[in-house]
């Protein structure tokens, strides 16, 4: 019975952590919202951009508590736990405020039409936990990365078991967007997939 009881306290203990960062994530994700859609980026150059959301995410970093940071498991000296922290915020606020961030990751002028390209390969792999990747090889020896950052057509079929997808032929549809990294602390050129079909 003693053992039964440890084994149980045990379980809600890792329930309540799970809880409790789920909160504390929630929360940033909204205050960076909140803080993001104030900005007034009109006219501003994307250096510019970056810097402004720099300082919103720092900001938001900078509030935690001691026991918030641990039940984030962040380790504030490693740029790789800086960065999955970042992911994870930046995957909420995406749902929260998807207008805020486009606003942000906007490079193109409005006026200018996004530049949309096709390529044929077989799917190597599928990498990334918060962020998914989709390694094609093009049948040159080279392995392109595909980031998985939103809804894409024709992928309804991978999206319970994305490797299910490794060893396909497949056509990727796919536009280049400049996607904010806390690593670099700026925005790093990604071919974003819009859409996906298998060929063989």
């Amino acid at each position: 019975m003693k053992q039964i009881t440890l084994l149980l306290l045990f379980l809600l203990s890792g329930t309540l952590v799970s809880f409790a960062q789920d909160d504390v994530l929630d929360q940033i994700a909204s205050q960076g919202c909140d803080c993001i859609g104030k900005l007034d980026v009109s006219g501003l150059s994307q250096d510019e951009k970056n810097m402004k959301f720099g300082f919103c995410l720092m900001e938001k970093l900078g509030g935690l508590d001691q026991a918030q940071i641990k039940a984030l498991g962040i380790d504030m000296t490693d740029q790789a736990s800086l960065q999955q922290f970042g992911e994870k915020v930046g995957m909420r606020m995406a749902v929260k405020c998807p207008d805020v961030m486009m606003k942000i990751a906007q490079v193109q002028s409005e006026t200018e039409m996004k530049t949309v390209s096709e390529v044929n390969g077989t799917v190597k792999g599928i990498t990334g936990s918060e962020l998914s990747y989709v390694q094609l090889d093009d049948g040159t020896g080279d392995v392109n990365s595909f980031l998985w950052l939103k809804k894409v057509d024709g992928a309804e079929a991978f999206v319970g078991n994305p490797q299910s997808m490794v060893g396909k032929k497949v056509k990727i549809t796919y536009e280049t967007m400049d996607i904010y990294s806390p690593k670099t602390k700026g925005y790093n050129s990604k071919k974003v997939i819009t859409a996906i079909k298998v060929i063989q």
